[in-house]
């Protein structure tokens, strides 16, 4: 690989509700970007397709069964070591959140409060995405 050649992460990102609040979850402080807001979700693995990646993400990160619904949209947001190719889907919870294995913590939101939360920057046109939608 070149030095102008960056790696291209696909992930992907569940907007899971809870009647006018939505999931989000505190990365580690210690990891990259720590401190901030992500929607739940993480890398797709090879062969993976991207709602099998949020059903194992899920499952593995919160012992959380879920149902991937629509798709919202992709995004390429670039990082200093990497480009980060973000899908994201509704999400519906067919079953609770039993732990948090890779967040400090994680939060219900009225959408409108999302202003108040630094997010991620790849998952900052999430948070656009619903507050217009809360508008229209």
């Amino acid at each position: 690989m070149s030095s102008q050649e960056i790696p291209v992460v696909k992930v992907v990102a569940g907007i899971a509700r809870q009647g006018q609040c939505v999931l989000i979850a505190q990365r580690r402080k210690g990891d990259f970007l720590g401190g901030m807001w992500e929607f739940p979700g993480g890398k797709v693995e090879s062969g993976e397709t991207p709602p099998d990646a949020l059903k194992r993400e899920f499952l593995e990160e919160f012992g959380a069964e879920i149902k991937v619904k629509n798709y919202i949209g992709a995004r390429l947001h670039r990082y200093p070591h990497c480009l980060i190719e973000l899908c994201a889907y509704e999400v519906e919870l067919l079953t609770p959140l039993q732990h948090q294995l890779a967040h400090d913590d994680l939060a219900w939101v009225p959408i409108p409060q999302l202003r108040n939360f630094t997010l991620a920057p790849a998952d900052e046109f999430l948070q656009k995405y619903l507050l217009e939608e809360r508008t229209q």
